[in-house]
């Protein structure tokens, strides 16, 4: 589990300053699969990079999962979005990513716990996901931003909060 982390990597206090006008870069980890709502986040991306003032990066981290058609429109989105996808992480390069991301998203609108909701808290990451479905039992103690996964307009704005509200990302780490 996230808390173990064989030992090597004990729980962040706070996260990383995103300082204005650099880049908010974010990290999404999970499978290429529908529930894991990938299309709509990267639509959602697009459209809130349309509107920022701040650049927004995203990297997707996740493992193909025999959805050929879903992996085509994902190839799509994120060219368009401009987010970087990456099938395959080691430990060490998904511990990296982590500390180089001011905060983590987790577009999944249904699942039976959340891990990477935890995980991104651990490494004193804020944490955009769903405010239903198992999230509601994970995302309550603090340093999430949690809204409708099922609503476009609603990623897009939380991704924008994200970029342009001040203070925002450290209140969120420091929870």
């Amino acid at each position: 589990l996230a808390g173990e982390g064989g030992g090597e990597e004990p729980r962040a206090t706070s996260g990383p300053a995103a300082p204005e006008g650099e880049p908010l870069r974010l990290l999404a980890v999970g499978t290429w699969e529908p529930r894991k709502n990938y299309p709509r986040l990267l639509r959602a991306l697009a459209g809130a990079r349309s509107r920022s003032q701040r650049p927004i990066r995203l990297a997707v981290v996740g493992r193909r999962n025999g959805y050929t058609a879903l992996d085509a429109e994902i190839e799509a989105l994120a060219a368009a979005a401009g987010a970087e996808l990456r099938e395959n992480a080691s430990d060490e390069e998904l511990r990296d990513l982590y500390a180089a991301s001011h905060a983590a998203v987790y577009a999944s609108w249904d699942e039976g716990f959340g891990l990477p909701v935890l995980e991104s808290l651990w490494r004193g990451r804020p944490c955009l996901c769903h405010g239903g479905s198992a999230m509601v039992e994970v995302a309550p103690g603090g340093g999430t931003l949690a809204v409708d996964m099922e609503d476009e307009a609603a990623i897009a704005d939380a991704l924008l909060r994200l970029a342009e509200e001040p203070g925002l990302i450290a209140r969120l780490g420091a929870e």
